[in-house]
């Protein structure tokens, strides 16, 4: 096992990109510390930091996400950055907020892959229709777009100055099957680790 002496890690993307899956390989490969921001909202929230992955598609999840909120987590997450190094965190904004030394990826994925991964990690509990899930992921985009911008100025959707690796895994998944899924795991990592083993 390879351990990361000094910075961070911040992997970004939007819903369903595959940020918590690549996070946690990358914890486990290089003994990193791994941040989520969803469980930090979770803890500030006063809710258990486990919660089925149906949660972040309810109403319930998405009244977690006011400005207020989102502001404590983005400032738990900066002051970890500034005061530590060794972890990984998956959030959508720390690539554009951490400071200190730290590696930017971004998970590039279409609305598609999005959607097909998703319909693999909910099969068998409650799972959607296709246009459903269409709809849930890109009502979840739209309020961390707005609100990241509203509050911090960042273009979440377009901007990718200052990332040092930007990763379009857009065709990684090609069918709704648990081996696709693996394969597109396998694609992000066997790219991902190097580069962070470089860092």
């Amino acid at each position: 096992m390879q351990y990361l002496n000094s910075g961070n890690v911040c992997v970004s993307g939007l819903t369903a990109a595959g940020k918590t899956t690549q996070c946690h390989l990358l914890a486990g490969e290089f003994g990193l510390t791994y941040v989520s921001a969803s469980q930090i909202l979770l803890a500030l929230a006063g809710k258990s930091p486990i919660q089925a992955r149906e949660f972040w598609f309810s109403d319930e999840a998405r009244e977690l996400w006011s400005d207020r909120m989102t502001r404590d987590v983005d400032a738990e997450l900066r002051r970890l950055s500034q005061n530590g190094s060794g972890f990984v965190f998956d959030t959508v904004a720390m690539p554009w907020r951490a400071e200190g030394d730290c590696l930017r990826v971004f998970l590039e994925s279409d609305l598609k892959s999005r959607i097909t991964k998703s319909m693999v990690s909910h099969r068998g509990r409650q799972p959607l229709c296709e246009p459903e899930y269409a709809r849930k992921i890109t009502e979840k985009d739209r309020v961390l777009i707005d609100s990241h911008k509203r509050l911090f100025g960042i273009e979440v959707e377009s901007d990718r100055k200052g990332f040092d690796l930007v990763l379009d895994i857009s065709h990684a998944i090609q069918s709704h099957t648990f081996k696709a899924a693996l394969a597109s795991i396998a694609v992000v990592d066997a790219i991902l680790r190097p580069a962070v083993g470089y860092f």
